[in-house]
């Protein structure tokens, strides 16, 4: 049962909070199987599903109903880990479990609880709503016990605001940690789920997640060995690594006895690429998540509307007089799918001939069942019957987003866009460029977007000239209101935006080095739906951090990438460390570990590089958006 707020409405927190709520559950589960991994990923899921378990049974109470308060942002990655049901108290005959969110001042539960769990990530402004909740829970007859898991870890400073707020005299002891490093969401695919990350390394200087960044290839390490090849890009790249390098050190004698089965591992700081997350993905995933959006394996499509079921009791002819209510149908997104993994990495114009190629296929087995004569024949058609209709069922789904899809990008607005992102990043027209800009600005298009424009003409210029910086200042101010100018400082002490002192020489900017010695901008691109070249993930622009990836695996090429560095900030911050005479089973598969977040393009661009195998870490799966967004002030 979900909690009810104060006036007794159900809780809800837009589309990860609602998993319960107006919307329809998912046919499928959004949980991946993890199937033909590179690595067993799933043992990472088993192990936080056990330790949550461990830690939920641990707590034995007279009244054994528990219920459970989440943080808003950790529904969605907690999903991917344990199903709704295992939520439901054992023991209590009870088919939905009771959950609240730290959202409301008050909470109530609809039965009457022994337990309640908190948790929560140790950030103030939850442990603030907390408080409320936990005096009003504690201010009623008889109020359960109460008890706060922090995730991944607490911290000292949450510690000591709960004993401010005289909160912490309510609480059951110890503090709780659930170390919830990795969330698989895909085969190759790990993700911290800390989405300020960035904004804490760049923005706030806590490195803290850094910590837990070494414990999780810690934990890699405790089952695959030490990783004999290390390589790292950034300055949270290089502290991320000497933490490591501390770990394994205290933990060498234990690791020696498992033979390494990874060959490499490279850090990579976001700060050091600020332009990929800037540009408009094309593939056919980057543009389903840009339009619809994808929060932790699942998209919300609201023109695949399904009809609701009628209730019990309704009577037929009172159904008949009321419209059909229908809700938007949740669509879980990973390689399950077998539709979508055949599509999802492709540049969206190859998409529609896929698509119509998995159409002649499912054709020519349906067609198959007119030719059956023999018995074993009908048994193997019938047995593999169920997943041709889930496939079919799949491929009329992704068709119908594809078309939606493709009428936005016929968008004049859109097609301009790209047009001008494409102009920013080969240098052409700056003139033209800010004017657009201008025009967005104008016609007030959401400050994310318009701040994600400003910011990549930035870093591609090296800068904004005074005249420029000032003027665009103050017609953000003038659309969208003081409280843009905290988060244009934000931004300008992440390096996403920069005040040039000096008369800009687009030539010789850090980008412009990077571009040439990279070859980043592929000028003409004869056919872009060919992943050979992995520009093709954004039509003409290949992910710096992937060049940069690609060429680390290039030995030969390392010190020459490191010379491309020479005059930027990022110069000392870029190594290596060999473990020379190990015996690796597999030299072809890397671990990249992104800090500060990582897009789906740049994922697709590492899945186009051939003849190795990739495991993407991160610590957020990020689009343009959450990660503009990430850096706001918001009052």
């Amino acid at each position: 049962m979900l909690p009810s707020t104060s006036n007794g409405n159900p809780s809800s927190s837009g589309d990860e909070a609602n998993q319960q709520g107006k919307l329809k559950k998912p046919v499928k589960s959004v949980i991946p199987k993890l199937q033909n991994c590179t690595v067993n990923l799933s043992l990472f899921r088993k192990v936080a599903a056990d330790e949550l378990r461990e830690m939920i049974d641990s707590v034995q109470t007279a009244n054994p109903h528990k219920a459970f308060v989440f943080d808003p942002e950790l529904i969605g990655p907690l999903s991917l880990i344990v199903p709704y049901s295992f939520f439901i108290a054992k023991g209590t005959g009870a088919t939905e479990p009771e959950i609240g969110l730290i959202k409301q001042d008050k909470i109530n539960f609809k039965t009457n609880v022994g337990s309640v769990f908190y948790v929560t990530r140790p950030r103030i402004d939850l442990i603030k709503i907390m408080a409320s909740q936990i005096n009003h829970i504690v201010s009623q007859p008889s109020p359960p016990n109460i008890y706060i898991v922090f995730v991944p870890r607490r911290t000292l400073i949450c510690e000591v605001l709960l004993e401010k707020m005289n909160i912490l005299q309510h609480i059951q002891k110890p503090l709780l940690e659930f170390s919830l490093d990795f969330i698989p969401f895909d085969n190759d695919l790990l993700s911290m789920e800390l989405p300020y990350a960035f904004r804490e390394f760049e923005v706030d200087g806590d490195y803290s997640a850094l910590y837990s960044v070494a414990r999780s290839i810690m934990k890699l390490q405790s089952v695959y060995g030490i990783i004999p090849n290390i390589k790292y890009v950034g300055k949270s790249a290089k502290m991320a690594f000497e933490i490591l390098q501390e770990m394994t050190h205290k933990s060498e004698t234990n690791l020696n006895q498992i033979n390494p089965s990874i060959g490499n591992l490279i850090f990579f700081d976001r700060k050091v690429d600020l332009v990929s997350p800037l540009v408009t993905p094309l593939t056919y995933e980057g543009l389903f998540d840009l339009f619809y959006r994808i929060q932790n394996n699942l998209a919300t499509i609201p023109f695949l509307a399904q009809p609701v079921k009628k209730e019990e009791g309704e009577e037929e002819s009172q159904q008949q007089q009321q419209p059909v209510k229908r809700v938007p149908t949740r669509l879980p997104l990973n390689d399950d799918d077998e539709v979508f993994k055949q599509v999802r990495h492709m540049n969206f114009l190859g998409v529609g001939a896929k698509l119509g190629s998995i159409t002649e296929e499912i054709d020519r087995i349906y067609e198959k069942r007119k030719t059956l004569n023999a018995v074993d024949e009908i048994k193997s058609y019938f047995t593999l019957l169920p997943e041709v209709q889930q496939k079919h069922k799949d491929l009329t789904a992704h068709i119908t987003i594809a078309t939606e899809i493709k009428k936005e990008t016929l968008k004049q607005e859109f097609r301009r866009r790209i047009r001008t992102e494409q102009d920013i990043l080969s240098g052409e027209d700056p003139k033209a460029c800010i004017e657009y800009i201008e025009s967005c600005i104008i016609r007030q298009d959401s400050i994310t977007s318009v701040l994600r424009l400003i910011c990549l003409y930035s870093i591609v210029r090296n800068g904004l000239s005074q005249s420029e910086y000032d003027h665009l200042r103050q017609e953000i101010v003038h659309s969208y209101g003081h409280f843009a100018v905290l988060s244009l400082k934000n931004l300008e002490e992440a390096g996403l935006l920069k005040k040039s002192q000096s008369k800009i020489n687009w030539s010789s900017s850090p980008f412009a080095t990077m571009k040439k010695g990279l070859n980043l901008v592929v000028q003409e691109m004869t056919d872009e739906t060919n992943q050979k070249n992995m520009a093709y993930v954004h039509s003409g622009y290949a992910p710096m951090s992937c060049r940069i990836i690609q060429e680390s695996l290039n030995n030969s090429k390392w010190e020459s990438l490191k010379s491309l560095f020479k005059g930027t900030e990022h110069v000392e911050f870029i190594g290596e460390s060999v473990s020379p005479g190990m015996q690796i089973s597999s030299q072809d598969v890397t671990v990249v570990f992104f800090l500060g977040g990582c897009t789906l393009a740049e994922i697709s661009a590492l899945r186009s590089i051939t003849n190795h195998r990739f495991i993407v870490l991160t610590t957020k799966i990020i689009n343009s958006d959450n990660f503009i967004s990430s850096m706001l002030e918001k009052l």
